[in-house]
Order: structure tokens, then sequence, then C-alpha cells
């Protein structure tokens, strides 16, 4: 029996390839409990902060929006491409539960996450859809053109963890997306003492994965275990 699947989307000037192994030590940790599913974004780009000369040779790279990445808060939508591929994913299983996205990433998240709350409050909803959100290192705002009409958007009511850290550039960005997006009460704030990249150090990794199977627990009423191996 297949696990329950998480969607994993990189960031910016990377590919799943390497957000897969940013993520190596978490879904060891989570290797009995779920089934972690990483997709390259469909614009190519040239590599993220960080990315050479380590993962030479894995291009090529990739980023969510097909436009310049100099104004991270420009008036955004969901491109067709980037929907269509979403899309088409969601519908190759039924076992969705979450969704992680590392900054670029992690906005595409939440703004599938304002739609998919937008869905369920207009009676649009199947009943399907993701159960819970991780956002690690993401700026605001959410990508969705919901997010600019007028009045703004209902705060997501989904469970959440958004980990941020101190010394990431985008620090007071990210606990503004966790603030003015996530209903209080829904969303836990985690901080980590490092800048913008995938926490890794054991501790650090250990804190997420616990959150996570958290999230789980109280969505779901399965509890998970850690792997030990």
């Amino acid at each position: 029996m297949s696990l329950p699947a998480i969607l994993c989307l990189h960031g910016s000037g990377v590919n799943g390839q390497v957000f897969k192994f940013q993520t190596s030590a978490l879904q060891r940790l989570l290797s009995k409990t779920f089934d972690f599913v990483f997709l390259d974004a469909p614009f190519v780009r040239e590599a993220g902060d960080g990315v050479l000369p380590f993962f030479d040779g894995c291009e090529p790279f990739f980023r969510w929006k097909s436009k310049s990445d100099d104004n991270i808060f420009s008036h955004e939508e969901i491109e067709p491409e980037v929907r269509k591929l979403i899309e088409k994913t969601l519908k190759s299983r039924d076992d969705w539960v979450g969704i992680l996205g590392f900054s670029q990433g992690g906005r595409l998240a939440a703004g599938l996450l304002v739609e998919q709350e937008r869905r369920e409050e207009l009676g649009e909803s199947d009943g399907e859809g993701f159960k819970f959100g991780i956002f690690l290192m993401t700026p605001s705002p959410p990508m969705s053109e919901l997010v600019y009409e007028a009045g703004g958007v209902e705060k997501l009511q989904i469970p959440s963890v958004n980990v941020v850290g101190t010394q990431d550039k985008w620090y007071e960005s990210s606990k503004k997306l966790h603030k003015e997006y996530f209903e209080e009460g829904a969303a836990k704030l985690v901080e980590f003492d490092m800048g913008h990249r995938v926490p890794s150090e054991p501790a650090d990794v250990m804190g997420v994965a616990r959150e996570i199977l958290r999230l789980y627990l109280e969505t779901t009423g399965v509890r998970g275990v850690l792997s030990k191996d």
C-alpha cells in the first residue's frame, strides 16, 4: 500500500532533484509515513544563490514565474503552465495530504491553498485537497491573483507550519506571510537561527519532522512515525 503524499515545490533557481537532495534528511525521518513528490517548475533560469558549484551538473534549473525574480512582490497569478503542471500532478493520485514549499515554491504553495479555500467557501470543492501546509523560508505574499482582489482574501484556515530563518534576508517578509495570511491558531511560526536555505542541522530537521507529524495527526487522526534508519 502506498504512503500518503506530500507535494514538494522547490525554490527559484534549482529543480526537483536539488530540492530532493536538500530535504533528504527530512525525508529519511518521515520515510515510513509519507511519499514525497518533487516537481520541476516549467520556466528555466540561471542557478540561484548558493547553488553552484555544489550542484554543478544538475542543470537545468527552474522557477515558478516566467518573468524576472527581481521583484518578488509584483502582482502575480499562477501562470497557465504552472497550473497545468500542478493539476496534472494532483490527478495522478488521490492520497495527497500535504504541500511543502521553499521560498518561491512556498509562495506558490500558499497561493494554491488560498485558491483551495476559496473553492471550499464557494461550495465548489469536491472535498479533496491538501490537509496541511509546510512553508520553509517563504516570503509574502502568496502567489495568487486572489490576493490582489479588493478587500483581499480570508486568512488561511488550513493547519500549517511556517519555518523562518532569523538571518534570512526575507525574515521580516516571511513573518509577514505568517501574520497576514494565516489564521492565528491555525499556523505555527517556527524560527531557526539560519539564513535563506533549507534546514539541515539535525535538531532543526527533527523539529520540522515533528511538526509535520503533528499536523498529520491533527488533520487525519493518524499517528505517523519517525524512522530511526
